[in-house]
């Protein structure tokens, strides 16, 4: 069974946005803000064994995770800097689903996890009102 992922399958199901959590270890970090892509740690770690890997807590890997859910993606922020005991701030990061080109993969369940293969591009900071501005 494959776990490739379609872009126009989540497009379908209404989801418009991805979303990403970071925190800044500290306020020296603060330039990460500024970032219009994200890239994984280990390009050159791609597969169904690496992303298997990923998905059990081994994210050095060729993917990055994404979530269809902005809750979702604060609350695994809050819960990374916490268990690193690190000052900085949680920040959401966001990407349009209907502007990807790259391949996606179905992460965790339990994350409303979505893999993304690659660098992914076009990304902003996310104020957690994405349905609010859908419906302006």
């Amino acid at each position: 069974m494959s776990d490739r992922l379609s872009w126009d399958e989540l497009l379908e199901e209404e989801y418009r946005w991805l979303f990403r959590r970071v925190f800044l270890r500290s306020p020296d970090e603060d330039w990460l803000r500024d970032q219009d892509e994200i890239g994984p740690p280990r390009p050159d770690r791609v597969g169904w064994e690496w992303r298997q890997r990923h998905r059990d807590g081994d994210t050095d890997t060729a993917y990055t995770s994404w979530s269809t859910n902005w809750e979702t993606a604060r609350m695994f922020a809050e819960e990374a800097r916490d268990d690193a005991a690190a000052p900085g701030e949680v920040v959401v990061f966001r990407v349009r689903v209907d502007r990807l080109t790259n391949r996606g993969y179905y992460g965790r369940d339990d994350e409303d996890e979505i893999l993304i293969e690659g660098t992914v591009e076009g990304v902003e900071i996310s104020t957690g009102l994405e349905e609010e501005e859908e419906h302006e």
